[in-house]
């Protein structure tokens, strides 16, 4: 009796089980059904159709002002100066003497040597006259000659040496910094002060690695400074090779008729690439980002001729305002959502609002 009991409890147990099993099932099912009763989820985008163009790759590569006229004014004689003719930045005329060192005792040398030059022409000219008249040997007149060739001479050398001791502007220039006064004495070689020509063009020169050096002279490159761009024309290339990176040197030139450019100047130029490549460009709102690199969304049709997105990952190469420049392996007329693409997945539906 006992055991009939059990097992009856057992089984009324497990009527109940089943039945709130059944009734759990069919609450599930309804969800299912109710739930797939719904239209499936889908996102509205703008789109665009790709068109393939061909693109040269640009890298930005710093380089330097020069001045076509440069130089660092010295001294070939040393001594004490006696004159000093231009002051620190000021404009100074080519043919000025900048510095004059002290040529008293050049003067007074220079004097005598005068002296003797006027004697040994008097001294040529009376033995002319005389061997007219057989009245002196041609000896006696080579020799009073090359007296007065031998007198010439150390006047020569003398004023030269003259002329040493002064520093000539060569060129129409500005003149840079310097702490020069009278009565100050200089050593021979000493660098005195900078002298800056015209500026108008000025060079800029850029090192490029050699994998770009198909650069020619006479073409022409964009060269960036001071948020402004201009264009600069080459007029040189080195013909050697940098040992240590392998870059070789060109040299460009560009209008500066402001003067806002100085030599020592920074610029960036942009050197472009040997080759081409198939790129497009697109909208910056189509290319997303992950840390497993950048993608957009293609929209391909499915067999119900219903847009699906398929994420296509890409390689930015460039931006250019609100366009970036990418490249994929893209088919033909492919067409990718834009605006609205952060929405989307893969897989999604996807609905065109506009497409471009």
């Amino acid at each position: 009796m006992s055991l009939f009991r059990w097992l009856v409890a057992i089984v009324i147990c497990l009527a109940v089980f089943a039945s709130l099993g059944l009734i759990k099932y069919n609450q599930v099912m309804a969800a299912i059904a109710f739930g797939e009763s719904f239209p499936e989820p889908s996102e509205t985008v703008h789109a665009q159709t790709l068109t393939p163009s061909q693109w040269r790759a640009t890298s930005l590569l710093s380089g330097e002002t020069v001045a076509p006229q440069l130089i660092m004014l010295t001294n070939q004689q040393a001594g004490i100066i006696t004159a000093v003719n231009g002051e620190s930045g000021q404009s100074i005329a080519k043919g000025t003497v900048f510095i004059q060192i002290d040529i008293s005792e050049e003067l007074a040398q220079l004097a005598a040597i005068t002296a003797q030059i006027t004697l040994a022409q008097l001294d040529v000219d009376r033995l002319g006259r005389l061997i007219k008249v057989n009245a002196s040997s041609k000896e006696q007149y080579d020799r009073a000659q090359a007296q007065l060739n031998v007198v010439n001479a150390q006047a020569d050398a003398l004023k030269a040496n003259i002329a040493k001791k002064q520093v000539m502007i060569p060129f129409t220039g500005i003149l840079g910094l310097h702490s020069l006064e009278v009565g100050q004495y200089v050593d021979a070689n000493t660098a005195l002060a900078t002298l800056i020509g015209n500026l108008d063009p000025i060079w800029v020169e850029v090192e490029i690695p050699q994998a770009l050096s198909d650069l020619s002279v006479g073409m022409s490159l964009p060269i960036y400074y001071q948020n402004r761009q201009v264009q600069g024309s080459i007029v040189a290339k080195s013909q050697l090779l940098n040992p240590v990176n392998r870059s070789v040197k060109i040299r460009m030139a560009i209008t500066n008729p402001d003067k806002q450019l100085t030599p020592g100047s920074f610029v960036q130029v942009a050197i472009p690439s040997t080759s081409e490549q198939t790129v497009y460009a697109v909208a910056d709102t189509a290319v997303r980002y992950s840390p497993l690199g950048s993608f957009v969304f293609v929209l391909k049709l499915d067999d119900n001729n219903q847009y699906r997105a398929v994420r296509q990952e890409v390689t930015v190469l460039a931006k250019q305002g609100a366009q970036v420049i990418i490249n994929a392996d893209f088919a033909t007329d492919s067409m990718i959502a834009t605006l609205g693409a952060f929405k989307l997945r893969e897989g999604m539906w996807v609905k065109v609002a506009e497409q471009q």
